[in-house]
């Protein structure tokens, strides 16, 4: 698990354009010694390797985080992979009913969509198979 220090540095590397931090502004934002910020950065280090995404890389007095790691920080702060969902036919099927009946405010094809990540075609053809049931 990732603390909330590091996430904090995360968020500010991802306002430069460099994506590089200092060993001094490391301590600074972890407000700890240097071996405490070299053992947080094998800390992230360990799930990145999990991950399979690329290293914190160290140069000198400078660490560089990729911006694919940047991107995809909230599965390094998780330890694991989001997971697609992809419902059956019989499923979206339910879903449907149950999105239409639950209904807060009115609803469009773009809501189906949206909810189920399918395309227009599939909700239609789903709605036409519910209307047979």
């Amino acid at each position: 698990m990732i603390n909330k220090r590091f996430n904090r540095i995360i968020v500010e590397l991802a306002k430069k354009e460099e994506n590089i931090i200092t060993k001094e502004q490391l301590m600074f934002f972890l407000s700890c010694s240097e071996s405490k910020a070299l053992e947080e950065i094998g800390k992230v280090n360990v799930n990145l390797t999990i991950l399979g995404l690329p290293l914190i890389e160290q140069t000198g007095d400078q660490f560089f985080i990729s911006a694919l790691v940047q991107h995809r920080w909230n599965e390094v702060i998780i330890g694991r992979k989001f997971a697609t969902i992809v419902y059956s036919e019989s499923d979206r099927q339910a879903l449907l009913y149950l999105i239409t009946f639950t209904e807060l405010e009115n609803l469009s094809v773009f809501h189906y969509q949206s909810f189920l990540r399918v395309s227009r075609n599939t909700v239609l053809a789903d709605i036409k198979k519910c209307e047979k049931n």
